[in-house]
């Protein structure tokens, strides 16, 4: 039982000997001054609340005046300072048998879980967030005059933020540096500019020869020069290079046996009837090629790697702070009104003026 509820138990029962007195006007002392402003402002969640108000009402229908009066605890009040003996002394009485309510057990409830749960927690040394923080409880705040700037600060301490798991919460692909991912992504390119031509169709016509190719779809280049510097928009959110994108044999045996009866319905049934050989030797990878000019290859890698959070937010950065377009065909200074070169990924960090960022690291 809480302190207050004790002390409303004690103006209840008060107020229960005041009906057999044959007087007409009392004095209530309390020094539960949380008992006097929740009777005063009518506090109807506590019951105990509810019935002493219900027994002030019978009581002044009955032409009774009832007075209540804060009386400050440990401040030298003769009356107060007996009042506290007598109580230390009913500790050792009988308990009252009466009623106690639900919220009053919500604080022993909560040291309960907060225990338990600080004993798993103390198990989880393993945890980064144990060494941020290794008590449970609330996090002091900030003192911030922004919320914002308080969740951003949060987020960092703990770091979960969009740039390094954005892709857990877009549904995106797992970005470099994991150990699993769902397809592979392959740039080819020719050293000499211009004997890349046909490079692509010659590549999958000897993959097609070889039994490889279990399906796909080829793409021609739909790249022009403005598309680096003048503002136009990409097309999708891929890019204007020549690509065939496609599912091809790789050795292996396959994982599982699939369901016949959604084979039927499926609109590349010859494919799943392929696939559904119980004797096949091959498992399916989805394969994408994709043709980049010599020239274009460190921006195109830079795209390609992603992920796409980090892609837009490079993007985005260098158009608002550099005043450059970037795309996965090149890198434009719009106030020198030139294309800028690279020959590695680093030259186009250099050229943005940023620390160059590990493909392993673009974790976002």
């Amino acid at each position: 039982m809480s302190v207050y509820t004790a002390e409303l138990i004690a103006i209840n029962e008060t107020l229960t000997s005041i009906a057999l007195l044959p007087y007409d006007e009392f004095v209530i002392c309390t020094d539960s001054l949380s008992s006097i402003l929740a009777i005063s402002s009518i506090d109807l969640i506590h019951p105990y609340v509810q019935s002493i108000l219900q027994k002030c009402t019978c009581l002044a229908g009955r032409d009774k005046r009832i007075i209540f009066i804060w009386c400050p605890s440990h401040v030298g009040i003769p009356g107060n300072e007996t009042a506290d003996t007598l109580a230390k002394q009913a500790l050792g009485m009988n308990i009252l048998n009466c009623p106690i309510p639900h919220t009053d057990f919500k604080p022993i409830t909560r040291s309960f879980v907060k225990t338990q749960w600080q004993s798993e927690w103390d198990q989880e040394t393993g945890n980064k967030l144990h060494d941020i923080q290794p008590d449970i409880g609330s996090w002091p705040p900030c003192q911030r005059e922004k919320r914002r700037e308080e969740i951003v600060i949060a987020r960092v301490r703990i770091g979960h933020t969009f740039l390094t798991h954005s892709h857990l919460l877009s549904g995106n692909d797992a970005p470099m540096g994991k150990e699993e991912g769902h397809d592979i992504d392959l740039l080819l390119s020719h050293p000499t500019q211009g004997q890349d031509a046909d490079l692509l169709t010659r590549l999958l016509v000897t993959l097609e020869e070889k039994g490889l190719i279990v399906y796909g779809k080829h793409e021609q280049s739909t790249f022009a020069e403005n598309i680096s510097h003048k503002g136009a928009a990409l097309k999708s959110s891929l890019d204007h290079f020549e690509k065939w994108l496609g599912i091809v044999k790789l050795p292996g045996k396959a994982p599982h046996q699939l369901n016949t009866t959604i084979e039927k319905s499926c609109k590349l049934k010859n494919l799943v009837e392929l696939a559904s050989k119980p004797d096949r030797t091959w498992v399916a990878r989805r394969v994408d090629l994709i043709l980049v000019p010599q020239h274009q290859m460190p921006f195109a890698l830079l795209g390609w790697i992603g992920s796409r959070m980090f892609n837009r937010s490079i993007r985005r950065y260098a158009d608002k702070v550099m005043n450059m377009k970037l795309t996965s065909h090149g890198l434009y200074d719009l106030n020198k009104k030139e294309a800028l070169a690279a020959l590695c990924e680093e030259d186009v960090f250099q050229h943005l003026k940023l620390d160059y960022i590990k493909p392993s690291d673009r974790n976002c």
